[in-house]
Parts: C-alpha cells; structure tokens; sequence
C-alpha cells in the first residue's frame, strides 16, 4: 500500500479481497478508471486511519462501497453520505467565509436544485443528462439546508482586518468554495488591500461544485466491469446536482 498516494486519494474503492485490490491494474478495462481513485481491501484501510490521528472511517467497511475524502476533516465518508455532508460543509463555509469577512447580517433566502445523471462516453470522458430527479430526495436536500440556514444571523461589528481578510480565504480553499466565481468576487469586494470595501451584497452560490468533482472520479469505477459496487453506491456516483443558493450579506 501506498501510504503517501491513499492519503491523497479523493476516492478509495473497498476491494473484494487483498488480491483484488492489486491484481485490478492488469484488467482490460484499468485505462478507464479515474487515476485519482485508490483500491484498498478493508484491512488496508483500517491501517490507513490507525497510522493517523483524528482520522475519520464509516463503521461498516463493506466490499464494494464507495469512500470519498471528508469535505475537511481528515479521513473518508461513504459515497452515500457525501451529499449532504459536501452540501451542507458548503453552505457552513459560506457563513464562515462572511462572518470572517466581517458581516454584521447573513440571510439565507432560497435554495434551487437541478438534477443530472452520469454516463461515460467511449473515449473515457462523463456526459450528463438532465432527468426529472428524484423529487423527494431533492426536496428533503432543500428542506435541510432551509432548515439550517434559512435564520437571519447577526454579528456584533468588528473591526475587519486582513488577518480575518485570509483566514475567509483559507475556509473558502478548505470547503471547496474558491471555485465559486461570486466567493472569489466577494473577497475581493471585501480585499482590504484594493480601497472602499462593499457594505452589502446578495450573493448566488453553488455549493456542490466540490462533491461533483469527487463523484465524477468514483464514477468512473462503474466503467471497470471488475467492480461489483453495491447498488446504494451505484446510484450516489450516477446523481449529479447542482445546488444554487442565494445570500444576503450586510457589512
């Protein structure tokens, strides 16, 4: 096992058995397989989280689940769960970002949800076609984040610094966030460094950018004929959504 390499890895696959988790590279269709996905036998993961503190794993390390890396912390979450886990690290990131930017009054004010399903081309690349979607599923994703967010927050006013001006900036990088053209206009709204800094903004975010980019690698597992995925896992790497949400942040 390469330690160095899994650490890094954004999606780890649970092999059928510790031959399998090496013997996979010599499969006809290997070429297919997203080079940023890492086959491990559950042994080998379980040694990957002792060897490290604080170091996150699902209870249930089931042949032919799906892990993908944490949206933060260190460690891995199952495909299943990324949604709401990515989502909702997301929207936290953007309350984040705007109190440490220095708002005085963050509200959430509506969330909108497309839905897509993956399918691989020949030549290896992803497609997605619109589908009606899951309503229920997609509802219950809405629900939550209003659920969340949708309260007005307010902040005691605080000088803004451009120690605080970084820091907006580190979250945005840790929570996938500086992908966001309106996160990367909002700091330099807010850049200390460039003058008069804006006093309010509504802002139209979308916050499963960086679960998209971790689905579309372990979705490529579903082209290596090898891989028998469990179902849960098949349809988690199959759905794509794009969550656009709207803010408005007084400074």
């Amino acid at each position: 096992m390469d330690n160095n390499n899994t650490h890094l890895a954004p999606v780890i696959y649970i092999a059928e058995s510790p031959e399998q988790a090496i013997n996979y590279k010599w499969h006809s269709s290997f070429s297919r397989l997203n080079s940023n996905v890492v086959v491990l036998d559950s042994c080998d993961i379980q040694r990957l989280g002792n060897e490290r503190n604080n170091f996150c794993l699902p209870y249930d390390l089931t042949p032919g689940e799906v892990l993908i890396r944490h949206p933060y912390n260190q460690g891995y979450i199952q495909a299943t769960d990324a949604e709401n886990e990515y989502v909702n690290a997301a929207a936290e990131g953007v309350l984040l970002i705007a109190r440490c930017l220095g708002a005085s009054e963050i509200s959430y004010k509506k969330c909108e949800i497309t839905e897509y399903e993956r399918e691989i081309n020949s030549d290896n690349s992803i497609r997605y076609k619109a589908v009606d979607g899951n309503l229920n599923i997609n509802t219950s994703l809405k629900q939550s984040i209003s659920n969340k967010y949708s309260m007005t927050r307010k902040f005691t006013k605080q000088e803004f610094t451009k120690e605080q001006f970084n820091k907006a900036k580190s979250i945005a990088e840790e929570r996938g966030l500086l992908m966001s053209n309106e996160i990367r206009s909002l700091l330099d709204a807010r850049n200390p460094e460039l003058g008069s800094v804006m006093t309010s903004q509504t802002v139209n975010i979308e916050i499963a950018s960086s679960l998209n980019k971790a689905m579309d690698i372990a979705f490529t597992l579903n082209a290596v004929p090898l891989f028998n995925l469990n179902s849960n896992a098949r349809v988690a790497t199959k759905r794509k959504i794009v969550v656009n949400t709207e803010w408005n942040i007084i400074f």
